[in-house]
């Protein structure tokens, strides 16, 4: 509830500026983004939350090779989704993330982990 009355507040403070640089903007963002109505403790457990549940920018990517003679590159991370395109025995493939329990995130998909070798 708190972040909506942050967000309602900056938007009424956007419409009344006429001219704004952008620094000016960014500043009055950052400002507001740390005025709630949570005692100071709660709100520092709230930003630890949600940086956990962002993804990081230097989330550590692992390399990894095609071990079988074809495998399905798919759309999304189950046996029912399109097929992209084959990637042949031997390709190496960058892994983003674990998906889910069968499927790597890689760089234009998704690929079954069984199928790929670690580096």
């Amino acid at each position: 509830m708190a972040k909506k009355k942050v967000t309602d507040e900056i938007n009424e403070n956007i419409n009344t500026v006429e001219s704004v640089s952008v620094d000016e903007l960014s500043t009055m963002v950052d400002e507001k983004a740390v005025i709630t109505d949570q005692p100071e403790a709660d709100v520092a457990e709230q930003q630890v939350m949600d940086e956990a549940e962002q993804p990081s920018l230097f989330a550590t990517v692992r390399k990894g090779i095609v071990n079988c003679e074809e495998l399905r590159l798919r759309d999304d991370p189950n046996l029912n989704s399109k097929v992209i395109r084959l990637l042949s025995k031997g390709t190496e493939v960058t892994i983003i993330e674990n998906a889910n329990s069968e499927f790597y995130k890689v760089t234009d998909g998704y690929v079954m982990k069984r199928y790929v070798d670690e580096k």
